[in-house]
C-alpha cells in the first residue's frame, strides 16, 4: 500500500483598511461687503475628530459648484442679476476648489490629516474672490444682496480621485452685499472719469452774446441716478464788485436746463448701471443777449452745483 501524502496549503488574504476618521465639519455662512476696492478674502471652517483610534486619518474637503453649471461660472443671484465669485485653496488663485467627479488631483481640494492616536479640532482656510473685471465690466454690479449656497464635503483617503461617498458635509450660504455706488467727475469734453475732479473752472474770456464754455460731467453709478443743477446767481454771471449781471443759459446734452429760479433743477434721470469709467454728458453754458444798459467792465462769475443721487 502506498502511503498517503497530505499537503497543507495555508492561504491568506491581506488588505489595507480605510481608517475610521470619525470626523465632523462646521462651516459658518459668509457675508461679503463688496466695494470697488475688494480684494480676495480668507474664511475658515473646522474639522473635528471626536475619537482617536490608533491609526492615522488622511482626509480632504471638496467644494460643490452651487447652482452653477460648471466650476468656472460660480455665481450668487439677486433676481435677474448675478455676481460671479470663485473659491480657491490659496491666494495664488492657480487652482479652483472642486468636488467629485470634477476632481483631477489634490490641487482641486483641501487636504489634511490626523496623526496616529490624535483627536481634536483643525481649523482650515479657503479663499473667496469676486473677479474685479466681472464686477465692473461692461457695467458695475447692481446694488443689492446676492446669495448662493454651496457644500463642503469631507472624504477619507489620500487620493482625491479615488474618494467614495462623503462621510460628512456642511452647507455654506454666501451673501455678497453690494452697496449703492454714485460718484461724479467734472472734466474737459471727452475727458475720462476721475473721482478726484469734482471742481471745474471754465473761462468765457471776453464776454459777448453767443459765447460758450463746455465741459463734461461723468457719472459712475450702479443703481440708476438723477442729476440736478443749481445756479448760485440764477443763471447770471455777476460782476465781482458791482450789481451788474450777464445772463446765460445752461444746456445738458443739448437740452436747456432752466436754472434761473435759483433752486436745484433735474437735468438727468438715468436707469441702470454705468461702466467703471462712468457715463459722460455734455454741459454747455451760452451767454445770452445783454438787456438794458451796457454792462460794467470787469470780471463776472457764477457757481453751478452739480449733484448726483442714486434712485433705485
Amino acid at each position: 500500500m502506498k502511503p498517503l501524502l497530505w499537503i497543507a496549503v495555508l492561504l491568506s488574504w491581506s488588505s489595507v483598511a480605510q481608517a475610521d476618521c470619525n470626523l465632523a465639519i462646521a462651516a459658518g455662512n459668509i457675508t461679503i461687503d463688496w466695494t470697488l476696492n475688494y480684494t480676495i478674502k480668507s474664511f475658515t471652517f473646522t474639522v473635528t475628530r471626536a475619537a482617536a483610534p490608533v491609526s492615522n486619518c488622511v482626509y480632504g474637503i471638496g467644494f460643490t459648484k452651487g447652482t452653477a453649471t460648471d466650476y468656472t461660472t460660480r455665481r450668487a443671484i439677486n433676481g435677474l442679476n448675478a455676481a460671479n465669485y470663485q473659491l480657491y485653496p490659496d491666494t495664488t488663485k492657480a487652482n479652483i476648489l472642486k468636488d467629485k467627479p470634477a476632481i483631477l488631483s489634490s490641487n482641486d481640494v483641501i487636504m489634511d490629516n490626523y496623526a496616529d492616536g490624535i483627536a481634536g479640532q483643525h481649523t482650515l482656510t479657503y479663499y473667496v474672490d469676486i473677479p474685479y473685471v466681472d464686477a465692473t465690466s461692461p457695467r458695475l454690479l447692481a446694488s443689492g444682496d446676492f446669495v448662493e449656497t454651496y457644500t463642503l464635503n469631507v472624504y477619507e483617503g489620500a487620493d482625491p480621485t479615488l474618494w467614495g461617498a462623503p462621510i460628512t458635509s456642511a452647507a455654506v450660504t454666501l451673501t455678497i452685499r453690494v452697496p449703492k455706488i454714485i460718484a461724479l467727475s467734472l472734466v474737459d469734453p471727452g475727458g475720462t472719469f476721475d473721482d478726484a475732479k469734482t471742481i471745474k473752472n471754465s473761462n468765457f474770456g471776453l464776454l459777448s452774446p453767443g459765447q460758450a464754455v463746455a465741459m463734461d460731467v461723468r457719472i459712475r453709478s450702479n443703481a440708476g441716478y438723477q442729476v440736478t443743477f443749481q445756479s448760485l446767481r440764477s443763471a447770471n454771471l455777476k460782476h465781482l464788485t458791482a450789481n451788474s449781471l450777464v445772463p446765460y443759459k445752461l444746456y445738458v446734452n443739448s437740452e436747456w436746463v432752466d436754472v434761473s429760479g435759483g433752486g436745484a433743477v433735474q437735468g438727468l434721470d438715468i436707469s441702470g448701471q454705468t461702466g467703471l469709467g462712468g457715463q459722460g454728458y455734455a454741459i454747455r453754458a451760452v451767454i445770452q443777449p445783454f438787456l438794458g444798459a451796457g454792462r460794467l467792465a470787469g470780471s463776472y462769475s457764477d457757481q453751478i452745483t452739480v449733484t448726483a443721487i442714486t434712485k433705485e
